[in-house]
């Protein structure tokens, strides 16, 4: 076989393919998927018909699109859920499931410790909650699949189309292979998933435990910084403020690398989400008036003096100081999109 060296275009279809399969499969199916096209094109060429360039496009072209060759090596086609679905319901499930899982383990745990502390038997009381875990996450997340895939499964049964796979593909419309400093990792926008999740799920369902928990005797006593008595109307704005980070993360782990649409979003989910926490912050009577009076009795500890920030609570100084750090935070996470757009977005290696 003749030594011919890649065009961009081959390298660009190899990358667009083996980035949808396992990671320890990659190597093998790529030189194995070189060869392949190397020999097509070698076919091609002794025709004498076209030049090197053009028999490229016509052999990968006759491939097809690199999302159902990958799906021919992962061999999914007979699966339930298949086609140009499978990709999009296996990233979907693993999050969701993740990050349900997650959430609920960590507000059930929170949940038995409080109800634990407040039983009379601790340990009957600890085998009770135990038990109630293990049967409520299971069947929370036997339920999650089972919405998810008949969901899928409905939108293969009656060919409902996606915007995740372009029916006319072609050559040109190969992705770039992106700078190595371009790529977002997976874990990370995975640990912002989930970590958001977790804290909307305290949010939502636990708001009393933030706060201060003291020992006094044989007893614990929390006190909740939050007030509750506008809570339901000032808890959807900290819950949209939330999700606009858990949607950044989901297209960024989806994109996989930083590109104008990943800036894009996270720029519009980074305003959304600063002017929600603002209006939750700002809008409603939040924090507890008598949170430094109930701490002060619970502790018999002074709380006075400028360098207490407990001086503070309940303030503009701490509401605006707090307001401060999430700009501040909203800022770093728009501009490390930007600047890995506009530097690395358009570069190859």
């Amino acid at each position: 076989m003749k030594n011919h060296t890649s065009h961009e275009f081959v390298e660009r279809y190899l990358y667009d393919v083996v980035r949808h399969l396992p990671e320890k499969q990659r190597e093998d199916i790529k030189r194995e998927l070189r060869t392949l096209i190397e020999d097509m094109i070698e076919e091609r060429e002794e025709s004498g018909e076209y030049s090197r360039e053009e028999c490229e496009k016509l052999v990968l072209n006759e491939l097809g699109n690199p999302s159902r060759m990958a799906r021919s090596y992962r061999g999914d086609h007979d699966a339930l859920i298949s086609g140009e679905y499978y990709d999009s319901y296996r990233y979907l499930l693993k999050i969701i499931l993740i990050c349900v899982g997650a959430g609920l383990l960590i507000s059930n745990i929170i949940s038995a410790m409080v109800t634990v502390i407040d039983a009379e038997s601790i340990t009957s009381g600890l085998w009770m909650e135990l038990l109630g875990i293990g049967v409520t996450i299971p069947s929370a997340l036997l339920e999650v699949f089972g919405v998810i895939t008949l969901i899928f499964a409905l939108l293969q049964r009656y060919h409902v189309k996606l915007d995740t796979e372009s029916e006319a593909w072609s050559v040109e419309k190969l992705p770039p292979i992106p700078y190595k400093k371009a790529l977002i990792s997976r874990g990370e926008s995975i640990v912002g998933i989930v970590f958001g999740i977790l804290i909307l799920v305290l949010f939502a369902y636990k708001p009393q435990l933030m706060g201060v928990w003291v020992t006094l005797g044989e007893s614990i006593v929390s006190i909740p910084i939050f007030d509750f008595s506008a809570w339901n109307r000032a808890f959807p704005f900290i819950a949209i403020s939330i999700m606009t980070g858990i949607i950044s993360d989901l297209v960024k782990l989806i994109a996989g690398r930083y590109n104008y649409q990943v800036m894009i979003t996270t720029i519009v989910m980074d305003v959304i989400g600063f002017v929600m926490a603002a209006i939750f912050l700002k809008g409603f009577p939040l924090w507890n008036a008598d949170f430094v009076t109930k701490l002060r009795e619970v502790t018999g500890k002074a709380i006075t003096g400028k360098n207490d920030i407990l001086t503070y609570f309940n303030t503009d100084v701490f509401t605006n100081g707090l307001l401060t750090l999430i700009l501040f935070c909203f800022l770093i996470d728009a501009g490390v999109s930007v600047y890995y757009t506009l530097r690395y977005g358009n570069n190859k290696d």
